[in-house]
């Protein structure tokens, strides 16, 4: 009986504080316990997010930066989209030779021909060397369908007799890069209606 009295006493003189205070250290139990470790679980991962194997390298940025500029160049002096390069040195240099004159047995700046100038194009982007008329460079390749083309690839045609008598590089989006005997060195569509009548076929180095 004294005990209970003890207590009641306790209890009118703090007004009640004392069992209001217990309550929040009550509260703190385990399942609060459980509540913080999964919040600091979850802080855990959020914060393995940013570890390295989790962020983009500034070597893979910068080599990000650096293909957006090249496709956007060479879309800029070729006149139609390139979103996706490969070879380089192979934009490169049909960019350099861009509207050299036409020239028949010519291999310079000052005039070039189909063939030759596909010599130069694949010496300089690939250091393979093909070399002599069109047929005899049709010779060193592995042939490949029209609708499998890729980035440097030669593709051939049909313009004079039944022999191959000219042949350009592939570049992209049905674009390539030739000499033609009229306009000199020129990026064409293959879907234009003159290439297109007299297309043959297409070939990839054995090599590549």
């Amino acid at each position: 009986m004294k005990v209970i009295v003890f207590f009641v006493t306790i209890f009118l003189m703090s007004g009640g504080e004392f069992f209001a205070q217990t309550t929040p250290r009550q509260a703190q139990g385990p399942e609060n316990l459980s509540i913080k470790q999964d919040s600091d679980t979850n802080k855990k991962k959020e914060n393995s997010k940013d570890s390295p194997n989790h962020q983009i390298t500034k070597s893979q940025l910068d080599s990000e930066q650096r293909r957006l500029a090249a496709c956007f160049m060479y879309s800029k002096a070729f006149g139609f989209e390139i979103d996706t390069i490969v070879n380089e040195t192979l934009y490169r240099c049909a960019r350099e030779w861009l509207n050299t004159p036409y020239a028949w047995g010519g291999r310079s700046k000052f005039g070039v021909d189909c063939s030759d100038f596909a010599s130069v194009m694949y010496d300089s982007a690939y250091h393979i060397k093909v070399s002599g008329a069109c047929g005899d460079i049709y010779a060193d390749m592995n042939p490949v369908s029209k609708t499998q083309l890729r980035e440097g690839d030669l593709v051939f045609f049909k313009i004079w007799g039944n022999g191959l008598s000219h042949v350009g590089i592939y570049l992209c989006h049905n674009k390539f890069v030739h000499a033609s005997s009229g306009y000199g060195v020129i990026v064409s569509d293959l879907d234009e209606p003159y290439y297109k009548q007299y297309y043959f076929t297409a070939g990839r180095h054995k090599s590549l």
